[in-house]
This record gives structure tokens, sequence and C-alpha cells, in this order.
């Protein structure tokens, strides 16, 4: 039987990554933004590709269980980063 640490680490991993991109100095904003969006990006695929292979190895069901309630929050969350760096680097064109 698989741990609940082993199946969400993935998850945890890639919510890291999200705050990490919000870390990133801000010099120039062309490089930067698009370091960010990678980060972002990465994170995103890598939660997806995660769910996947977990519903796969746990068996689909009707409802949501705790596994997917965790990729799914991390997913909403990496989704809220990538639109406030899109808005901040829209509104602060400067940093």
């Amino acid at each position: 039987m698989m741990s609940y640490l082993k199946v969400t680490a993935v998850a945890y991993i890639a919510f890291l990554l999200m705050l990490l991109s919000f870390f990133l100095h801000v010099d120039r904003q062309d490089k930067y933004l698009e370091s960010q969006l990678t980060l972002l990006s990465v994170a995103l695929f890598v939660t997806v590709m995660n769910m996947r292979s977990n519903s796969s190895a746990l068996g689909t069901r009707d409802t949501l269980s705790l596994v997917d309630t965790v990729h799914i929050l991390t997913l909403i969350e990496i989704l809220f980063g990538a639109g406030s760096q899109w808005l901040s680097s829209y509104c602060c064109p400067k940093g």
C-alpha cells in the first residue's frame, strides 16, 4: 500500500516550485518573467502527470479522494500564481 507522502510528495514539491518563482529577482523584466513562467509551467506539468499516474495506481472513483483534492488545490494555486505574476508584470513593468 502506498503511503500518503509518497503519493502527494510531487504535488508539494510543485507547490514549492510555484513559491520559488515569486522570489526570483526582477531587474530585467523580460528575462525573469520567462523564468517565472517556466517554473510555473514545469510545476503545472508535473502536477498533472503525477495526478494521472496516481489515479491509475490507486484506481478511479466517482468521488474526490484526499489525494485528488491535494492535486486539484495545487493546480488552482499554480494557476493563481501565474495570474498574479502576469498581473504584476502588467501593472508594474519596472518591478
